[in-house]
C-alpha cells in the first residue's frame, strides 16, 4: 500500500510540470502589441495564456554594452516603453523579459555583432544584461541571435558557455533564460545545439513558425521536435506565425490542438501583435489558457487573476508531494 501510494504521489508531481508559452513585443510594433494584450476575446485575454513576453528592443554595442535597436515605431522609446509592458504584467502571471538581438540596419543579421557580446566581450556583455535586467525591473533575457550564414558549429561551444555563464548569474537573481534557435540544423543556432543548451537556459524557442506544423514532414512535423528535445520537451516551445491562419495544411486553431494532445511542449508565438484575425478570437485563447501553469478551467477576467509566479503552482506541488512523501517514509 505504502509503495503504491509513493508512485501516486509521483505520479502526481509530474502531471503538474507546466510549460512555456512566449510572444514578442517587437520595436516597431509597440501600439499593436499593447492593444492586442489589452483585448478581450470573449471571456478571455492573452496574459491568461502566455508566461513570458519578451520586449525585443535591444542590441549589442559591439563592445560589451547594449544599445537600442533602430527599429522603434515613431514616439516611443525603450524605457518608456518597458515600463508599460512591466505595469502591463504586474499581477497577471506573466514575466517580462529582456530580448536581445543582432539585426542590422540593412536588416541583415550580424554574427560577428551577436559574437561581440557571447565570446570578445562575455563577462562584461552578461554583467550589462543583469544590470539592464535589474534597472528595467524585468523578469529574464530572451537571447535572439541568429544567423543564416552557416551552421557556425565552430561557434557552438563557445555560444554554449556563454549560455552557461549567464544562467548562472541570472538564476542567482531569480531570473529566466530564453534562447532562440532554428527548427532544424540549417543555421546558427539550431537544433543540434539543443542537447548542450537545455541544462543551461529555462527555455529554447525553436523559430520553425509557418515552415513547421502537426502534420508537416519529417523534421518540420511538431512531433519531430518533440521527439528531438527528449526529455527536455517542458522547455521547448515551438513557434508559431500569428501572421496567417493556415499553414503545413491546418487552421490556426487545429495547430493548437497538437499541443492541446501533447502537453510537454510550449508554444512561442510571434508576435503579440497577432495580426492575423484567425488569432483573435476566444476559442484560441480559451485553449492556450488551458496549457498555462497554474490554469484556470474556467473563464477568468484578467483583473481577477492570480498574482503568484507561473510557476507557482508547480512549486506549491512539489512541496506537497515531498513533504507527503517524507511522512510515508516514517511509517
Amino acid at each position: 500500500m505504502k509503495i503504491f501510494l509513493i508512485v501516486l504521489i509521483f505520479l502526481i508531481f509530474l502531471s503538474v510540470e507546466g510549460v512555456y508559452i512566449e510572444s514578442w513585443v517587437p520595436a516597431y510594433g509597440i501600439t499593436k502589441s499593447e492593444t492586442r494584450l489589452n483585448t478581450q476575446y470573449g471571456n478571455y485575454t492573452m496574459d491568461q495564456g502566455l508566461t513570458h513576453l519578451s520586449l525585443q528592443f535591444w542590441i549589442p554595442d559591439g563592445s560589451g554594452g547594449l544599445d537600442w535597436t533602430h527599429q522603434f515605431e515613431s514616439g516611443k522609446n525603450g524605457d518608456d516603453s518597458s515600463k508599460v509592458f512591466v505595469d502591463w504584467a504586474n499581477g497577471k502571471n506573466v514575466k517580462v523579459m529582456l530580448c536581445v538581438f543582432n539585426l542590422n540596419k540593412d536588416g541583415s543579421w550580424d554574427w560577428e555583432l551577436a559574437k561581440s557580446g557571447f565570446e570578445t566581450y562575455r563577462s562584461t556583455f552578461i554583467n550589462s544584461l543583469v544590470d539592464e535586467v535589474e534597472r528595467l525591473d524585468l523578469d529574464g533575457v530572451d537571447i535572439d541571435f541568429e544567423t543564416t550564414e552557416s551552421s557556425k558549429s565552430e561557434d557552438r561551444d563557445s555560444f554554449v558557455e556563454f549560455l552557461k555563464d549567464l544562467g548562472e548569474a541570472l538564476r542567482a537573481k531569480g531570473k529566466d533564460l530564453f534562447v532562440n534557435t532554428f527548427a532544424y540544423i540549417w543555421n546558427a543556432p539550431n537544433q543540434d545545439w539543443w542537447e548542450l543548451m537545455f541544462e543551461h537556459v529555462t527555455g529554447i524557442n525553436s523559430m520553425g513558425y509557418d515552415e513547421i506544423g502537426r502534420n508537416g514532414d519529417t523534421w518540420s512535423a511538431y512531433s519531430f521536435s518533440k521527439d528531438a528535445a527528449g526529455t527536455n520537451s517542458t522547455q521547448l516551445m515551438l513557434g508559431m506565425p500569428g501572421w496567417v491562419s493556415t499553414w503545413k495544411g491546418d487552421v490556426t486553431i487545429d495547430q493548437l490542438k497538437w499541443f492541446e494532445e501533447n502537453k510537454e511542449v510550449g508554444i512561442s508565438i510571434w508576435d503579440a501583435q497577432i495580426l492575423d484575425s484567425s488569432w483573435q478570437t476566444e476559442q484560441v485563447w480559451e485553449l492556450i489558457a488551458s496549457l498555462k501553469p497554474d490554469a484556470t478551467p474556467t473563464p477568468t477576467p484578467s483583473s481577477n487573476q492570480d498574482t503568484n509566479g507561473a510557476h507557482m503552482n508547480f512549486t506549491f506541488s512539489f512541496t506537497f508531494c515531498l513533504l507527503i512523501f517524507i511522512a510515508l517514509l516514517s511509517f
